[in-house]
């Protein structure tokens, strides 16, 4: 996987995962938003990557990343943060 947090004017987390449609059916990621509210996003076809644009003054992003393999089993990655 690689994380980004990219942006200057309009900070965007970019999540990227690096497995393809050989080994991966989809990938998952959930966060709260500034309001608290839960997102969940999905992705089910390659490449795996999620953009997520950030408040102005967002110090770090705090998501989990699940993802679901070829053979329908699924791994969730709990608390994931990045931080500036």
């Amino acid at each position: 996987m690689i994380f980004l947090i990219i942006g200057f004017s309009t900070p965007v987390s970019f999540v990227y995962l690096r497995e393809n449609e050989e080994s991966l059916s989809s990938a998952i990621l959930s966060y709260k938003n500034q309001s608290g509210d839960k997102i969940t996003l999905t992705d089910n076809s390659y490449p795996y990557e999620f953009s997520i644009p950030l408040a102005d003054d967002a110090g770090s992003f705090v998501f989990s990343l699940g993802i679901i393999d070829k053979s329908n089993n699924s791994f969730i990655e709990e608390s994931i943060t990045l931080s500036r």
